[in-house]
């Protein structure tokens, strides 16, 4: 049965990953998209699935290798990648369950891949250190073999305390993962490849002070981890272990030198030394023994105990009858010395885990340069700037400008007005279809119909004045309170209708005015043309006299539309210049000749690509002349034809044509404005009048009742019978 420690095997579960990576990848690297790495994502899934159930085999720690070197470097691309967003402040939606292997502890989740690679890194040194502890040291292969796995165990849990960072520890991980506990183990397995080398030592038949030496130092690395033990969270029994092989090798070491001791007749020094092994051996065993892992200790330990007290009561017993040296303390011994053989060996693929990560096999491989996505982005937001900047408004400027001078000068309305004397008011088709779906014959009529509608009306109130008004004798007070309020109703519908006639009046008044324009316009265009021909023929005279200053305000005008064509032909091209252009082939050129993409696989910086996006902008600088130089002539341009125009437009005879053509589309709109008017006065007074004589109808109805009981014979009563009166 072996009397060294391995180390369980932390335990862990399968782990879906690609809803959760799809998540970090889309808030850390918004640049690019996620489903692009659905196949690293797999990579990583199977890779994870192949270690998570592998057995305690040399055959293991390869693939377990593997994954940590991947581990390593997706964790290089994904927070210490410069063109990332605040990756370190992304956390993780998914985790992968751990649980320590020194003991039954449940598994706790942790979104940590940090947490993930120090939790495999420790599986490689439990890897390590189990193999040397199932070696059976019954031969120097084998215990070389043993010597070999433990200071492999020893490098890998080296590796594992720098990996092993301030966020694993505040994590609350596995208790093997703990500072103190990852140096405690380490020492352990520092301890059992010395004893093995001590072990190799004594088959081989060392002199006693070597192997003295060697035990010495088997039990300063078995304190050392002893010490380290007491204040982890490992378990009782790697404690007790610990402090026992401490002392059985401190006694080892003492029993050692006390032989030397003996053959150069160093009685007292011998007397010494076992004495101290004696005391070493019964603090061993007084430790709680039971909670030790491995039984074979203490028989080992009894075994070294027989030899211990059968040469302590040898030396004794020579020194009280021959020697008769006293016997040396233990602050007056000699120093035994060291011989510390066993060191910590790293693995190949832990010491430099990124060199193992081949070129194809790279998990995210395309993040290492996802510092070039971002630099493009940087570059394309500043050709977006530079055009907002400096082209677009410059461009827009000018643009404003020509508009509002040509807007000063009503260009180009005021030229074809002189340049096509023969003109029809704009408004032209709206006028002409108006006239066609209400001709202005139905407009008579209608006209005509509440004429007669107003004239009834008035008949109907004017018959009933003498009636109503007629005096009553003798009525009663309630048919006098009656005629009062029909004679007020009657008054008013007579300034209803008073207000109405003059309305009506007012409106016909207008219709005098505007019927001549409605009349041409409804016969057609010949009949405008004929309505319009004195504002012709005088514009007509006025462009032939001033022909060539109209030809001149043409002509600038026709260059300023052609300039303006110019400018947003110009805005098109840099607009192009910048979309085509692609700066990714000069940015991975650049980005190799600084060596960023190195062994170590370092992700490329953006700010490292500075240099090369300053350059690649000099070449949008000639532009910024170019947009000048543009505006600079355009002021020339609008300056000639505001001094041309200015020219053409004081001449009086223009300025009179112009007012008298302006006047008489005035007058045709104000007509046709009239038109409109006149119609909606018809429709309202059709519906004025027909309400209003029904109202009449019922009052008349109304004032022959009232008249009716006005007109009946009145009866007075007195005593003795009764008298009728007659009028």
């Amino acid at each position: 049965m072996s009397n060294v420690l391995g180390i369980g095997i932390p335990r862990t579960d399968t782990v879906v990953l690609r809803e959760g990576v799809h998540a970090f990848l889309n808030a850390a690297f918004p640049e690019v998209q996620a489903d692009v790495f659905d196949e690293d994502i797999d990579s990583w899934s199977s890779l994870r699935e192949e270690c998570i159930y592998l057995s305690v085999s040399s055959s293991s720690i390869p693939i377990l290798t593997r994954y940590v070197a991947q581990l390593a470097f997706i964790l290089r691309v994904f927070y210490d990648n410069a063109g990332s967003k605040d990756a370190s402040n992304v956390r993780l939606t998914f985790g992968f369950p751990w649980a320590s292997g020194l003991s039954n502890a449940y598994q706790t989740l942790y979104h940590s891949i940090f947490v993930e690679r120090a939790c495999f890194v420790q599986c490689i040194a439990a890897q390590f250190a189990e193999l040397g502890s199932k070696e059976t040291r019954s031969n120097k292969t084998s215990i070389r073999d043993a010597i070999t796995h433990f200071q492999y165990a020893a490098g890998s849990l080296s590796v594992l305390a720098s990996v092993a960072n301030a966020e694993v520890q505040n994590s609350q991980p596995p208790d093997e993962l703990l500072s103190s506990s990852i140096e405690a183990l380490k020492y352990l397995m520092l301890a059992q490849a010395q004893e093995c080398v001590w072990q190799k030592a004594t088959q081989d038949g060392l002199k006693d002070t070597s192997i003295a030496k060697l035990a010495r130092s088997t039990a300063d690395l078995y304190h050392r981890s002893a010490e380290l033990a007491s204040s982890s969270k490992l378990p009782t029994s790697y404690k007790t272990h610990t402090r026992f092989k401490q002392l059985h090798f401190y006694a080892a070491a003492q029993y050692r030198k006390s032989c030397d001791d003996l053959i150069h007749k160093r009685y007292g020094d011998e007397l010494g030394r076992l004495t101290l092994a004696s005391q070493a051996i019964k603090k061993a065993l007084a430790l709680p023994t039971r909670t030790l892992s491995c039984s074979v200790l203490v028989e080992d330990l009894n075994g070294l105990k027989s030899i211990v007290e059968t040469n302590l009561s040898r030396a004794e017993r020579d020194n009280q009858l021959i020697y008769l040296e006293s016997i040396t303390s233990e602050t007056s011994l000699p120093d035994i010395g060291v011989a510390v053989m066993a060191q910590e060996v790293i693995p190949e693929g832990l010491a430099s885990p990124l060199a193992q990560v081949h070129k194809q096999d790279r998990c995210f491989g395309r993040l290492l340069l996802y510092g070039i996505d971002v630099a493009e982005r940087i570059y394309c937001d500043k050709k977006q700037m530079f055009l907002e900047s400096n082209i677009e408004p410059q461009l827009e400027a000018m643009e404003q400008e020509a508009h509002r001078i040509c807007d000063r000068f009503d260009l180009p309305r005021s030229l074809d007005r002189i340049e096509s004397p023969r003109r029809f008011p704009t408004e032209w088709t709206t006028y002409s279809s108006q006239l066609r779906r209400l001709p202005l014959s139905v407009l008579l009529k209608d006209m005509e119909k509440v004429k007669h509608l107003a004239i009834s009306c008035n008949d109907l109130l004017v018959s009933l004045d003498g009636e109503l008004f007629k005096a009553y004798p003798g009525l009663d007070n309630d048919l006098v309170s009656q005629q009062h309020d029909l004679q007020i109703l009657w008054r008013d519908y007579q300034a209803t209708l008073s207000e109405a006639g003059a309305s009506d009046s007012s409106v016909l008044e207008q219709w005098n005015d505007i019927r001549p324009d409605l009349e041409a316009i409804e016969r057609g265009r010949d009949a405008v043309a004929e309505l319009l021909m004195p504002q012709t023929s005088r514009m007509e005279r006025e462009r032939r006299n001033m022909a060539p200053q109209l030809r001149s305000v043409r002509a600038e005008y026709e260059k300023l539309q052609d300039f303006a064509s110019k400018n947003r032909s110009f805005l098109l091209k840099v607009r192009t210049a910048c979309n085509n252009d692609d700066l990714r082939s000069q940015l991975v050129h650049a980005n190799r000749e600084q060596q960023v993409e190195n062994n170590e696989m370092q992700p490329v910086d953006p700010g490292s690509l500075q240099p090369v996006l300053e350059r690649a902008m000099q070449k949008y600088t000639p532009y910024i002349q170019e947009c000048d130089n543009m505006r600079k002539m355009q002021s020339i341009l609008l300056a000639s034809l505001g001094e041309k125009y200015k020219t053409l437009f004081s001449n009086a005879g223009i300025q009179a044509a112009i007012q008298a053509q302006d006047a008489v589309f005035a007058r045709i709109h104000s007509s046709f404005e009239a038109f409109t008017v006149l119609v909606k006065h018809v429709q309202d007074g059709s519906q004025f009048y027909n309400r209003l004589h029904a109202l009449l109808l019922d009052f008349c109805a109304d004032v022959h009742q009232w008249s009716q009981q006005a007109n009946q014979p009145r009866f007075g009563e007195f005593p003795g019978g009764k008298i009728q009166f007659r009028d």
